[in-house]
């Protein structure tokens, strides 16, 4: 405790030119300077407690050149090497650290705040307020162009940079030159990666947040809800097939297929009545005279004189007729006669031997079930199927049926050929069926004596008709029978 001038001075100085300090208080007169109550610890704590006119708040120092300045501002703490160095009038900072506050008070500007750190506020300008500092030059650059308040600067070098500005909060960041109302957190390139907890499970509503390349965080109102587009999922499953379409306009005719060749000429049918005679032709010319035969002997001439004329005698035999002339030129033909009514139709005559007719081929490589049909084979190759519904006719997309040329025909000489091998009573049915009519035209049956084949020479009693479709129906009577391969062909 000290007075001077009638004041009581309350001075806590501690380590090496604690006196220096000391007696530079106690050298300060009454007129000049009002002395309050201040700690110094460390080495040269107080370098010239302060010049003419200052006023002194109870500050705090502790470390080498605490304090060390001409003029001191008011309720400052410092803790460090240097700390506070330059202050000459900041108030209510605290430096914590190596330079902590060095050069606060050096530039005329107001401030109050802590600082902790080495070089912390550096150039900190006089009277800058409320700047808090932790770390290796933190704010050390402070002020030097600007006012410079209530920023918090934590870590390394955080706000190395900042010269002047207000109310930024840097988390080891040197911050920028001069910016206000930011906040820093960390340095790009040095950290990677971001946590803050409570975020993740709080549903809250308001904008999208977006990120610059340079770690800064905004919000904007227009951003889309959706992200980019992500890479395609791989291929579902192929869904069921959709019911079939409206059956489109009939194409145009296809160009004719080649003349099959003409079969055998069948026997000539009975000859028909003949017609009724037509007139006369006009009467020829006479042919030219016979010559005339010899005359016969004169009978004897009677005696005296003619008597009366006797009854005629008989004619006698005619002679011998002379030879014919030649005949006449033939004469004009006459116009031809109405043509008479026809004769009734005489009986069909035998069929004559096979001709070159067309050969439809049914099969299927595959087990045929008991009831099912083969493929025509010229539409879809060898396989089988549910038999299609009776009556078709018309177009049809079914691989089961052939149809009937323009002229129609007789199906004949059935032959058919498994896999099966019946034995037994067992047997196996191969059926030829115009699907259009229902009626079944030739059959064969497969039996255990037959080794696999049977045939059916026959000619069906009834024709198709031009356009009916056939189909071939497998059935089996046992599991011998059944689930095996055919081949089928006839003639038609």
């Amino acid at each position: 405790m000290v007075r001077t001038g009638g004041r009581r001075v309350s001075l806590t100085v501690v380590g090496v030119l604690a006196c220096s300090a000391l007696s530079m208080a106690l050298a300060v007169s009454e007129g000049r300077a009002e002395l309050r109550p201040i700690a110094v610890l460390g080495q040269t704590e107080k370098f010239d407690l302060c010049a003419p006119g200052a006023v002194i708040e109870p500050p705090l120092g502790v470390g080498t050149f605490s304090f060390c300045a001409k003029q001191l501002g008011s309720n400052n703490t410092s803790y460090g090497y240097t700390a506070e160095f330059g202050n000459s009038a900041a108030s209510q900072n605290t430096a914590v650290g190596t330079y902590a506050l060095t050069e606060v008070g050096v530039k005329p500007y107001t401030g109050v705040g802590p600082c902790l750190g080495g070089f912390p506020l550096l150039g900190l300008g006089c009277g800058q307020s409320m700047n808090t500092a932790v770390g290796t030059f933190a704010l050390q650059l402070a002020g030097r162009a600007g006012a410079s308040e209530n920023n918090i600067a934590l870590g390394n070098t955080a706000g190395k940079k900042l010269e002047t500005g207000y109310s930024n909060i840097l988390i080891g960041s040197e911050g920028s030159t001069n910016e206000s109302e930011t906040t820093r957190i960390g340095t790009e390139g040095e950290q990677t990666r971001a946590f803050v907890a409570g975020v993740f499970t709080s549903e809250i509503s308001g904008c999208f947040v977006q990120v610059t390349s340079e770690g800064q965080l905004g919000c904007n109102a227009n951003a889309a809800v959706e992200g980019k587009e992500g890479k395609a999922g791989p291929r579902g499953a192929t869904g069921a097939t959709g019911p079939t379409g409206a059956t489109g306009s009939t194409g145009a005719d296809g160009k004719p297929g080649a003349i099959g060749m003409t079969g055998a000429t069948g026997a000539t049918g009975p000859t028909g009545a003949n017609g009724a005679t037509g007139s006369t032709g006009a009467t020829g010319s006479d042919g030219t005279a016979g010559a005339v035969g010899a005359t016969g002997p004169t009978g004897p001439t009677g005696e005296g004189e003619p008597g009366a004329t006797g009854p005629a005698g008989q004619t006698g035999a005619r002679g011998v007729t002379g030879a014919a002339g030649a005949n006449g030129a033939t004469g004009p033909t006459g116009s031809p006669g109405a043509t008479g009514a026809t004769g009734p139709q005489g009986s069909e005559g035998k069929q004559g031997p096979a001709g070159d007719a067309a050969v439809a081929i049914f099969a299927s490589f595959q087990g045929v079930a008991s009831g099912n049909c083969l493929n025509y084979t010229e539409l879809m190759g060898p396989g089988s199927g549910s038999c299609p519904t009776l009556k078709t006719l018309g177009f049809s997309s079914s691989p089961a049926l052939a149809g009937m040329p323009a002229n129609g025909g007789k199906v004949s000489n059935l032959y058919a050929e498994t896999s099966a091998a019946p034995s037994g009573s067992e047997k196996a049915t191969v059926s030829v069926i115009d699907n259009t009519s229902g009626s079944t035209l030739l059959s064969c049956t497969v039996e255990a004596s037959s080794k696999g084949i049977c045939t059916n020479t026959a000619t069906a009693t009834v024709a198709a008709a031009a356009g009916h479709r056939l189909e071939v129906q497998v059935t089996g009577t046992s599991s011998r029978c059944s689930g095996k391969e055919w081949q089928v062909r006839f003639r038609y």
